[in-house]
C-alpha cells in the first residue's frame, strides 16, 4: 500500500547530516511492510532481521557496542553475506526486545555515519520507561508511523486520481456530485474500517465489513496479549481496565477520563502511570482541555483534565458496539464554522489532518452513546501528530474564529 510515510523515509535515505533511524507505531500500523517494501525497491542490498524472533541476536550485543563488531557478527554469524556500508539497508525489527541495540546506535551514529541503519519497534516507549535501554539522545533520527490516513485510504480504494484532482480544487468552495458521492462513500467506510493497513487491505479485496471486523477482533486480541507480556503483573490488571474502559467513558456524559469509573474508588495517581504507559506505547491519545485560546495553548492546558482516546477506530466501532447498519444511516456531521457543514469541509479537514496541520470542531448532534462513538472516530482517525487539545468556555468563539480561517495548524478542537 502507498503510504505518505515513504516520503519521509526517502528523505532521511538522501539527508546529508543521517543518523540511524528509529520508527515507531503501535502494533499492525504498517511498519514492517513499509520498511521492507522501502529496502527492496530503494536499495541495491536490503538485509533484515526480526530480534524478537531470533533471540541468538541478543548475544552479538552482550560482548561490547563496537559497531564495526557488531556489524561483523550480524554479517557472518547471523545473515551470512555481507553488509556493505552506503549500499545496504539494514533493518532491526522489534528492537525493543534487546534493549542494548537501542543503545548500540549511538555508536553507528559516531562512527559508522555511512551505513543505512533503522530500529523498529511497537513498545519501544515502554522499554525505555522501564529503563531497560540507554536512549542515544541527538544520535537518532525518529520516525512515528500511525494508523493509515484518510489520503491514503483514498489511494488503497483506487481513487489516487480523484483525490489528486480534489487537491487543485477551492475546498472552501461547494464540491459537484461526481466528487462529492464516492469520496462520501469511501470516508463513511473509512470510520469503520479504520486506518490498520490489515483491515484496510481485508476491506478492499472482498468489501465485506464482517471480513474488517474479524480483522479488527484478531488485533485488539493481540493489544491484550501485548499487555500480558509486556506488563509487571501489578500494571497489567490497570492497563486492561483502562483500555476497556475508553469506549464506555466516551458514551457518558463526561467532561473528562473518570478514573472512578474504571476502578471503584480508583484516583489519578492510582493510574496515572498506567496512562502514561499506554501512551509512551501509542496505544492512546489524550484530548487536553484549554479553558482559554492563547498561544502557546501547551502553556494554558489542563493537564489533570483530558479524555482519553484509542489510537485508531478499531477499539471504538468494536467495543462500543457501533451498528454498521445505524452507523450508516445517522452520520453526524462535521463543521468548522458551527453551522450545517458541506462535504467541502470535511474533505479539506481529512486532508488536512493526514498532513498534520488542521482546525476541527466535532459537532455532535445524535443520542449521546452514538455521538460520542462518533466523536472517537473521528479523533482518532484524523489524529495529528503534533498535540490535541479541547477548547472549551470563552475560549471556544476564539477558536472557532480560528477554525473559519484555518489560521491555526495542529490543534483538535472538540465540543462535547
Amino acid at each position: 500500500m502507498k503510504r505518505m510515510a515513504m516520503i519521509e523515509l526517502l528523505a532521511w535515505k538522501e539527508a546529508r547530516r543521517r543518523k540511524p533511524l528509529l520508527v515507531t507505531g503501535v502494533r499492525h500500523c504498517g511498519k514492517t511492510y513499509l520498511l521492507r517494501h522501502f529496502g527492496e525497491t530503494h536499495f541495491p542490498d536490503f538485509a533484515y532481521l526480526n530480534l524478537e524472533q531470533n533471540p541468538q541476536i541478543a548475544s552479538v550485543y552482550d560482548v561490547d557496542l563496537n559497531p564495526k563488531r557488531i556489524l561483523n557478527d550480524l554479517s557472518n554469524a547471523i545473515l551470512r553475506r555481507s553488509i556493505v556500508p552506503g549500499r545496504t539497508l539494514l533493518v532491526l525489527d522489534e528492537i525493543q526486545a534487546v534493549p542494548k541495540a537501542i543503545t548500540a546506535l549511538k555508536y553507528f551514529s559516531e562512527e559508522m555515519p555511512s551505513l543505512h541503519i533503522i530500529g523498529a519497534g511497537s513498545l519501544l516507549g515502554v522499554s525505555l520507561r522501564k529503563g531497560e535501554a540507554s536512549f542515544p539522545v541527538g544520535k537518532v533520527d525518529h520516525l512515528q508511523l500511525r494508523p493509515m490516513g484518510f489520503r491514503e485510504l483514498v489511494w488503497a480504494c483506487g481513487q489516487e486520481t480523484l483525490q489528486k484532482s480534489l487537491e487543485e480544487r477551492n475546498l472552501q468552495e461547494e464540491l459537484p456530485p461526481y466528487y462529492v458521492e464516492p469520496l462520501t462513500k469511501t470516508l463513511l467506510n473509512y470510520y469503520l474500517v479504520g486506518g490498520m493497513p490489515e483491515a484496510v487491505t481485508a476491506w478492499v479485496e472482498t468489501q465485506d465489513f464482517n471480513e474488517v471486523r474479524q480483522v479488527q477482533t484478531n488485533i485488539l486480541s493481540g493489544y491484550a496479549a501485548d499487555f500480558a507480556k509486556h506488563a509487571p503483573p501489578s500494571e497489567f490488571e490497570k492497563l486492561d481496565a483502562i483500555w476497556q474502559a475508553i469506549p464506555a467513558q466516551l458514551a457518558k456524559d463526561n467532561g473528562k477520563f473518570v478514573f472512578s469509573r474504571v476502578k471503584k474508588s480508583a484516583r489519578a495517581k492510582d493510574l496515572e502511570a498506567s496512562i502514561q504507559c499506554l501512551v509512551d506505547a501509542g496505544l492512546i491519545h489524550l484530548l487536553k482541555k484549554v479553558d482559554h485560546a492563547q498561544i502557546p495553548l501547551s502553556a494554558h492546558a489542563d493537564n489533570s483534565y483530558y479524555k482519553v482516546y484509542a489510537c485508531d477506530s478499531t477499539q471504538t466501532s468494536i467495543f462500543g458496539c457501533l451498528s454498521l447498519r445505524r452507523y450508516k444511516t445517522n452520520f453526524p456531521p462535521i463543521t468548522c464554522t458551527g453551522e450545517a457543514p458541506s462535504f467541502s469541509h470535511r474533505m479539506s479537514l481529512a486532508s488536512r489532518a493526514d498532513r498534520g496541520a488542521f482546525c476541527c470542531m466535532a459537532h455532535l448532534t445524535s443520542s449521546r452513546a452514538f455521538s460520542a462513538s462518533y466523536a472517537s472516530l473521528t479523533v482518532a482517525s484524523v489524529t495529528p501528530s503534533l498535540p490535541m487539545y479541547r477548547i472549551t468556555g470563552r475560549g471556544l468563539a476564539i477558536a472557532r474564529s480560528w477554525a473559519r480561517c484555518f489560521a491555526v495548524n495542529s490543534i483538535l478542537i472538540c465540543s462535547f
